[in-house]
């Protein structure tokens, strides 16, 4: 909603808060853990001049559901996609 709003650095601010809670609680291949990451890439991908940090999240989670789910599930092929409209 935050990112709705163009107020990206709030975003931010708020998703990484929660990414490190869930790494704490839940680990770093948890699903809830790797769906915060998602968000923030897309938060960093709509930031000038942090498409790189979104580049490497992307990566990250695009490594998780490629193991988790497989290289065609929806939500892999959503992070692709994600991942080829940011490079």
């Amino acid at each position: 909603l935050l990112c709705d709003m163009d107020n990206l650095q709030e975003a931010e601010k708020v998703e990484r808060q929660l990414l490190d809670a869930r790494m704490k609680a839940l680990g770093p291949e948890h699903p809830d853990t790797v769906a915060s990451m998602h968000h923030l890439a897309v938060t960093f991908s709509g930031m000038d001049g942090r498409e790189g940090e979104a580049v490497e999240l992307y990566r990250k989670v695009l490594a998780f559901q490629e193991k988790q789910l497989g290289p065609n599930h929806v939500d892999t092929l959503h992070t692709m996609t994600n991942l080829a409209i940011t490079l």
